[in-house]
């Protein structure tokens, strides 16, 4: 069985972590979600599983430099996507998707095309020491393993050439030879947001006591009141012409199933079982009512058509069930609305037809009465 991608990871890929929780970007994705099917939904980039990456060595919080530009200007890294192997930059913004009102969204470019900045170096230019960033020219892994601690994958990251060259006795060169592993960037944690204790209920509020109970009688002889029906609450609630309800019973034994969870593992049990003991009870009548009148059939046959009739009525009221929970507000306004459109056009359809008015033309027979033109 193939596993893919859920729908939700994908839109969700572009992440500002730098960690690596597990592996899930390297499952494929179903080819027919890479179809828009309207200008509407949202356009999926992906690359195929295998030209993904599997350990990233350039992340959030790092900062690198563009191969393709000439100057090498520093730039942070805002976010990643692990599906498209492409590096979200702070600061510029992408020009096309500035334009014409839409979302303006940071500039990207690939994972090949990223320079990791390792550091800064003086490097002699003439007669003066200029002060210029070092980038990694290709980057290797080692050490790779599983923080069980922490619950992610972890690796080091090491240069193995640099660029510019740099003197063989400057902290840099000694560090590329050695392998010694580059520092992963720390993310910023986000500051809570401040509450706003004025949006909040005050303590007397929440103190007071509102529940009042229904009056009860005070005389022995007086009739004793009938508990209240949850169902003529709900119905006094959605009928549009309700029945008319005692308002003076409390509402909080009317919320009741309201408030609880129905999806309870106790409950779907009790549902479950009830729906067994009808089964077998309308089984059992079933075969029963048959055996009582066999019309010539013997016992078994009479078992064998009871079973069918059995298993047809619970087919049906699958179905019937099954039409119920279709049939919600919307899709019966919607059902409406068809109709009244249908009848509107069948409508000017017909008056169309009778105010329909032939011109006068050669090779025209008004028909008699009765009767109709014979084919030439």
């Amino acid at each position: 069985m193939a596993v893919y991608l859920s729908r939700t990871q994908v839109f969700k890929a572009t992440t500002e972590s730098p960690f690596t929780r597990d592996f899930k970007h390297l499952l494929p994705i179903p080819r027919h979600w890479l179809i828009r099917r309207s200008w509407e939904s949202q356009k999926i980039k992906v690359v195929r599983p295998s030209d993904r990456i599997k350990y990233w060595n350039i992340v959030p919080g790092d900062k690198i430099a563009d191969r393709r530009d000439p100057l090498k200007t520093v730039h942070d890294v805002l976010s990643i996507n692990k599906l498209s192997n492409r590096v979200f930059l702070k600061g510029p913004i992408n020009e096309d998707t500035a334009k014409d009102g839409k979302v303006r969204q940071a500039k990207s470019i690939h994972y090949s095309r990223c320079q990791l900045c390792i550091g800064e170096e003086k490097i002699k230019q003439g007669s003066f020491m200029v002060s210029r960033p070092v980038f990694a020219a290709r980057l290797c892994v080692k050490n790779k393993r599983w923080d069980s601690f922490r619950r992610r994958y972890t690796w080091d990251r090491y240069a193995s050439a640099v660029w510019p060259r740099v003197p063989r006795i400057s902290e840099t060169a000694k560090r590329v030879l050695n392998k010694q592993a580059i520092t992963w960037p720390k993310p910023e944690r986000r500051k809570p947001v401040p509450a706003d204790f004025r949006m909040d209920t005050p303590k007397s509020v929440v103190a007071k006591i509102t529940y009042k109970p229904p009056p009860l009688p005070t005389s022995v002889s007086a009739p004793i009141p009938k508990p209240a029906l949850e169902s003529a609450y709900i119905n006094y609630l959605f009928n549009p012409s309700p029945s008319p309800f005692d308002e003076s019973q409390p509402v909080e034994v009317h919320v009741v199933k309201e408030l609880s969870n129905p999806h309870s593992r106790a409950k779907k049990q009790a549902r479950w079982q009830r729906y067994q003991h009808y089964k077998d009870d309308l089984r059992k009548e079933m075969i029963s009512n048959e055996l009582k009148n066999l019309k010539g059939r013997n016992t078994r046959e009479a078992t064998a058509e009871a079973m069918y009739k059995w298993r047809q009525t619970i087919e049906d009221e699958k179905r019937a069930k099954q039409k119920a929970r279709w049939m919600t507000k919307e899709r019966v306004k919607k059902i409406e609305r068809n109709r009244k459109s249908k009848e509107k056009k069948a409508k000017r359809q017909s008056e169309r037809l009778r105010d329909l008015v032939l011109a006068e033309a050669p090779n025209q027979v008004l028909p008699q009465q009765g009767k109709m033109p014979r084919a030439a």
